[in-house]
């Protein structure tokens, strides 16, 4: 199917699980895209989302492309809050580890689930990734 993602040729409800990998932020109005996936799934269903959030990029995105730039946790979890619940979140922040053969710090990927980021929310900026898992909330309205 070939569509504009924020305007899926389909009936409301039927799908399960929607999954939106790396592509929130290519999208211009990603609230739309929101809106979308929580039209076109049923009832209590799933949304997967893979995104970089601005450390990945120093913010800067893809310089071609304007509006391609990733945005920032807290405004994903405001863009979505009023028709999704957040099941799991887990992150990859990179953690200095000294070599002890050289002066050099090297950078080690560390996978940070959802309790630790509720735990220091700090810690969140510090990702350059997230994988959110969220479930329809089905008595939702839109805004």
């Amino acid at each position: 199917m070939r569509a504009d993602i924020t305007k899926v040729p389909v009936r409301d409800g039927c799908f399960k699980c929607v999954m939106i990998l790396d592509v929130f932020e290519h999208i211009i109005d990603k609230r739309s895209l929101i809106v979308e996936a929580h039209r076109i799934m049923s009832g209590s269903g799933i949304l997967i989302i893979t995104a970089p959030l601005p450390k990945a990029t120093d913010g800067l995105g893809d310089k071609r492309q304007p509006y391609d730039r990733p945005i920032e946790f807290q405004r994903i979890l405001r863009m979505i809050s009023d028709l999704f619940t957040v099941e799991e979140l887990l992150g990859y922040i990179w953690l200095p580890m000294p070599r002890i053969s050289k002066i050099i710090e090297t950078y080690i990927p560390i996978r940070v689930g959802f309790a630790l980021f509720k735990s220091f929310p700090g810690l969140i900026p510090r990702s350059e990734t997230i994988l959110l898992i969220l479930r329809k909330k089905e008595k939702a309205e839109t805004r």
